[in-house]
């Protein structure tokens, strides 16, 4: 017989027999753990390190390295000093086929982990369009729209587009040093201030839908 507590919040489980605990943990803890339950680095004959990362195959000293002892704590050196306190015992299932029903279990869990990995990388490259000031240049002009209008950040590119629309353009000769300031504005994705300068022609410009990270 064995408890089995479940902790699906962050995808944990506790195998308990009374006597040893053997832990279940997601693919996303691989090569990130350390301590009494291992490494989860894939190779079981360097588990026994100690809190410092020494390599040891003293079962003993390597327990002890994880001790904590304070005015609170204190340590039972009759029970720690016991042999017997330190016989390994591996996990032994108390019938086959729930280790075959686990292993499946665990074989479908790895797959949904693969997938939502390249869903969740995929998705965190995919942004929505923010309000912001198209630019536009020219060989003796910069323009600005007068009003932010959707746009893609500058570390993305349009990958859909959903609609034309028309704009108006405020332009600025490339010799006027407010041109180069505010090219400078709209270059870090802020809205330009163009309430004070005159349009200077209307242009129909593609909106985008999504932008995707470079």
């Amino acid at each position: 017989m064995y408890v089995k507590v479940d902790l699906p919040e962050v995808d944990v489980q506790v195998y308990f027999d009374g006597f040893a605990a053997t832990v279940k943990v997601s693919q996303m803890y691989r090569n990130a753990q350390c301590g009494l339950c291992g490494h989860f680095d894939g190779e079981q004959n360097d588990e026994f390190r100690t809190a410092d990362n020494e390599l040891t195959t003293d079962v003993e000293k390597f327990h002890r390295s994880f001790f904590h002892q304070d005015e609170e704590c204190e340590i039972n050196e009759r029970v720690v000093d016991d042999e017997k306190e330190y016989e390994y015992q591996p996990f032994v299932w108390e019938h086959e086929d729930e280790q075959e029903q686990y292993r499946r279990n665990e074989v479908e869990r790895d797959d949904e982990e693969r997938q939502y990995l390249v869903k969740d990388k995929f998705e965190q490259r995919v942004q929505r369009p923010r309000q912001l000031t198209k630019v536009i240049e020219s060989a003796h002009e910069i323009c600005f729209s007068t009003k932010p209008v959707p746009e893609c950040p500058s570390t993305t590119y349009a990958t859909k587009f959903e609609e034309e629309k028309k704009v108006s353009f405020a332009c600025l000769p490339r010799s006027d040093p407010e041109a180069h300031t505010l090219y400078r504005i709209a270059s870090q994705d802020k809205i330009v201030q163009t309430e004070q300068l005159k349009a200077s022609f209307v242009e129909t410009v593609l909106i985008p839908q999504e932008c995707r990270q470079f």
